[in-house]
C-alpha cells in the first residue's frame, strides 16, 4: 500500500481596511510540514474577486463553491477543503454562494 503525501490547499481573499475596491486572490499550497508555494492575483473590484475566487474553487475541487457542503470526491482534485469559510468585505460577509 502506498501512502501518499498529505497536502494542502488554501485559497483566500484579502482586502486591505482603507481600501475596498483592492481585493486580492490568495493561494497557498504545498505538503503539509513544509512551507509550499503561494500566489496572488488582483487587484480586483469585489465582484470580479468573488468570480475569481469561484473559478479557482472549481478548478482545483471540480465542484462550484456554493455546492460545496454536499461535494463528493472527485479523482485528481482537492477533496478537502474546510467547511468554515470566513470571508469578510469592510465587515460584511461576503455571499459567494449564488
Amino acid at each position: 500500500m502506498t501512502i501518499l503525501p498529505i497536502r494542502f490547499y488554501i485559497l483566500q481573499l484579502l482586502q486591505p481596511h482603507k481600501n475596498e475596491g483592492d481585493i486580492t486572490l490568495y493561494t497557498r499550497w504545498g505538503r503539509v510540514g513544509e512551507d509550499g508555494k503561494n500566489q496572488t492575483k488582483g487587484p480586483f473590484d469585489p465582484t470580479t474577486a468573488v468570480k475569481e475566487f469561484c473559478k479557482q474553487f472549481k478548478a482545483k475541487s471540480g465542484a462550484d463553491f456554493s455546492k460545496r457542503t454536499v461535494m463528493t470526491p472527485k479523482p485528481g482534485k482537492q477533496n478537502h477543503f474546510t467547511r468554515i469559510v470566513r470571508s469578510y468585505i469592510n465587515c460584511r460577509k461576503i455571499h459567494l454562494a449564488r
